[in-house]
This record gives C-alpha cells, structure tokens and sequence, in this order.
C-alpha cells in the first residue's frame, strides 16, 4: 500500500480533521470539553482504517463488534459534528465569571469541608483504607466549585485557591486523575479571569497533566520508573490510544447488543432515575447500568461514553441525537450567572467522568448542590432578618434618647 494511505497517516489526518474544532472556539471550557469528545471517537476511526487493537477490545471484543466498528464510528462522528454545531453560538464568547458572594469565613469552612471529605471519598490514596473508591465523592466537586467561584475578584493571587490546588496535585500524582485534571484547569483558567486561552498554552497543560497523570498511574500501581523511561511511555501514550479503549469497547459493544440481542430502555431509565433522588435503579452501581448489562455478554471493565445508553435504546439515531442534547445542555449552563456559576463549574469538571463514564455521575452533584444552595438561602435570610431587628433596635434607642 502507497505510504500515502498507510493506516497511521489516515489515522493522523483524521486527528487533525476531528480536533480542528478547538481552532473556532476561543474559551478553554469549550477547547476541552470537545477534545474529551473527540478523542474516543479518533480511536475508534482508527481501528476501523487497520490501526492493531490493543488491550480489552483485541483480548475480548473485536470478534464480537468487527461487524459494527464502521458503523458506530459513524455514527458517533454525526454525534459530535451535532455537539460542535449546537455550541456554534458560544464561538466568541467568554465564560461571564460571577462571584458567589461568600465571606472569607465560609470559604473556609468548604475548604475544611473538601479536605475532610477527601480521604472518605478517596481512601487508598491518602493510605486510610484499601478501597480506591468511597463515598461522598460529589461532595468533593460540589465544594471545589463553590471554593472557585467564590473567589474575590479584586485579587488575581487566591490563598485558598493555592490550598485548593496543592491538595488536587496530592491527588493526581496518587493517581485519581478524572475529576482532578479539569479542577486544576478549572483554577488556572478562573485565576486568569478570562475562558480565553491560546491553544499552544493549552497544549503545555495538557502536556503537563499527562505526564504527571502516567506517573500517578504507576505510582498507585505499585511501579516505579526512572525519567528517560517516563518520556519513553508519555511518547508511546501520545500516539497510541491510551485509556480510552476501554470506554470504546463499552461503547462497541453497545453497538453489537443492539443489532444482536434487542432495544434496551433499561440504561435510559438508569440515567432519568439519577437524577431523581431515591428512586431504585439509579446510579453507576445499578443492574440497569449499560456496563452490568453488557458484561453479561461482552466482559468489560467499566467505563462507556455517554451516548452508550443512546445506542443500546435506539441504535445509531440515538447517538446522534445525544450528541445535540449534550451540547444544548453545555450551552445553557455556560451562560447561567450567579448562583448558577457553581453548577457549570462543576459540570465542566466532570467532563471525563460524564463524556467517558456515563450521565449517571451527575445527578448526585445536582442533589448535593441543591441542598446546599437551600442552606445556604436560609443562613443568608437569617443574616438579613438579624441585620434588620439590630437596625430596627437602633432606631428605636434613638427615638426613645429623643
């Protein structure tokens, strides 16, 4: 074959044609979150032009979904050109950052609150138990976003943003880079007071995170390496496809239930039920999740791009349409104000968890957030109550001193 049409160099071609987005875009929330979406997508083109499979999808899926690869890389093509179009609107626009007016001393107490909450969320990392996962890991994005969005603007240098991003450092180089990646990207670009950042600062970023993310992933699997040997795995990590392929094999297989066993609406109700507190069936955990239905199947390790539901309720028509919905949702919470800041923030954050995980995630972040808001709402009604009696009273000394 003409090394012209060789599969590496239509794969590359290919990553500059789906990634040339980020070029139209000039707020780094929008820059990001497309990359996130773009990249399993890159993956899956370049399976379907000959790139050599490697990890869960050559041991266990591809004699399964061969058949559907074209199809469903496709269709999630259509999804994202969909997504692109439906935040066409934001092109120009920067991020309106509005302050929550916090005073110093309640900050302080989210502060207290993100560390106390931390090694419950994330036990095996700050060596209180043995568990990678705990609870309460919402919390976690609901307190760093109230922190971030609370911060004084008549300041560029934030204390508590400097603690902030000391502890998510902690946390990447153990490992736990899903959440904590964007929250520092989240600091830097609320700290510069503008969404507006070039590309090329962009990618030294990334670049950074990504090695640091690798060493973290080693660290916590027990390795260790030296630094010529760290660059020789970031190189190799750069050009091949990473940890995606797992959550493209969930996303394939997906595609390979649908033509092969039925519609299933059960991963859809899974998504609805998470955002409604208490109802059964919610959650990652549920056996109405795509990842415990499919590994019925097809054995997987979890994870599964967003539109998986999609697929598995209404094949390639649903993931299409996901890819607009989604971005309708992105666009509307990037121009809600006030109040509504730390929603977005937190949203943008859990951009890898929700694009590559599932929708599930959020739904916690969104009850979590609500009661806070409610607390928060009466603390402030009270303080304007107390404020108008000690008015009131003061006026009445006066009248009485007359």
């Amino acid at each position: 074959m003409n090394v012209i049409f060789s599969p590496e160099i239509t794969f590359w071609v290919f990553g500059l044609v789906i990634f040339s987005p980020l070029f139209f875009f000039k707020s780094a929330f929008v820059k990001l979150t497309l990359a996130i979406y773009a990249y399993p997508i890159w993956v899956m083109f370049g399976l379907w032009v000959g790139i050599p499979a490697t990890r869960v999808i050559r041991n266990v899926g591809i004699d399964f979904y061969d058949a559907q690869l074209g199809s469903a890389c496709f269709y999630s093509l259509l999804s994202y050109c969909l997504f692109v179009c439906s935040l066409r609107k934001l092109r120009d626009r920067d991020y309106s950052f509005h302050r929550i007016p916090l005073t110093v001393g309640q900050r302080v107490f989210f502060l207290v609150m993100l560390i106390l909450v931390l090694p419950v969320a994330y036990p095996a990392a700050w060596g209180v138990g043995s568990d990678r996962f705990g609870s309460f890991g919402s919390l976690v994005v609901v307190f760093f976003a109230v922190i971030v969005c609370s911060k004084s603007n008549s300041s560029k240098f934030d204390v508590l943003l400097s603690l902030v991003a000391a502890l998510i450092m902690f946390m990447v180089f153990h490992g736990e880079r899903v959440d904590f990646i964007l929250m520092f990207a989240a600091i830097y670009i609320i700290a510069k007071g503008t969404s507006f950042v070039s590309l090329y600062k962009l990618a030294i970023l990334v670049s950074f995170f990504l090695v640091i993310g690798i060493y973290g992933g080693i660290n916590r699997a027990g390795g260790a390496l030296d630094v010529t040997e760290l660059f020789s795995i970031v190189s190799f990590a750069i050009t091949n496809f990473g940890t995606a392929v797992d959550v493209v094999h969930v996303y394939l297989s997906s595609s390979w239930y649908y033509e092969n066993i039925s519609s299933d609406f059960r991963p859809i109700i899974n998504v609805i039920s998470s955002y409604l507190p208490l109802l059964p069936k919610s959650g990652a955990g549920s056996d109405y999740n795509f990842v415990w239905i499919l590994r019925e199947y097809i054995d997987n390790v979890g994870g599964g791009t967003f539109y998986t539901a999609s697929m598995m309720a209404a094949g390639g028509f649903g993931v299409v349409i996901s890819g607009y919905v989604y971005g309708v949702l992105f666009r509307f919470l990037f121009r809600q104000e006030l109040y509504y800041s730390p929603v977005f923030i937190a949203f943008f954050v859990m951009q890898f968890r929700l694009q590559w995980y599932g929708l599930t995630y959020f739904g916690n972040v969104i009850f979590s957030m609500t009661i806070l808001w409610a607390v928060l709402y009466v603390i402030r009604k009270q303080g304007l109550v107390v404020s108008k009696n000690k008015r009131l009273g003061r006026q009445l000394r006066d009248i009485e001193v007359g």
